[in-house]
């Protein structure tokens, strides 16, 4: 059985106030049965697991929106600056994507529309299918 104590009584001084906070560091004796107390009798049964799930969607979504915005800066800076150089066979579909999607631009302007095009490839899979054409990526 699995037994974890740590209990401890902290304070601390609020400076502005001079007043005293107490802070309890509340721990669960946990046994192999699966059965466990919590010390003050109350248990707290409410899941986490739903806001993990939203904080883990949040995640993805701010993931998706970079990997968009380095698509578009490494698109453009492409577009912009290497123009007579030869891309290689996996990065002309691509490149021939964004500018068929008019995400391109040779000036500066906001890309805010843009970003949101870009990711929305993501979302779709066009930017796997793609990739995946000519480089076989396995998916996880």
């Amino acid at each position: 059985s699995f037994k974890s104590a740590a209990s401890a009584k902290k304070s601390a001084k609020d400076s502005e106030d001079r007043q005293s906070v107490e802070f309890y560091q509340v721990t669960i004796d946990y046994t192999g049965t699966g059965s466990g107390e919590v010390p003050g009798g109350q248990e707290d049964i409410v899941s986490m697991a739903p806001w993990a799930g939203r904080s883990c969607l949040k995640i993805i979504e701010n993931v998706r929106r970079i990997l968009a915005i380095e698509l578009l800066i490494s698109g453009n800076i492409n577009y912009r600056f290497h123009q007579k150089l030869s891309s290689s066979k996996s990065l002309k579909p691509l490149m021939s994507l964004l500018r068929q999607s008019r995400v391109l631009s040779k000036t500066d302007r906001v890309f805010a529309k843009d970003i949101e095009t870009v990711e929305g490839h993501i979302v779709t899979n066009k930017v796997f299918s793609i990739v995946n054409k000519i480089n076989k990526v396995s998916r996880i």
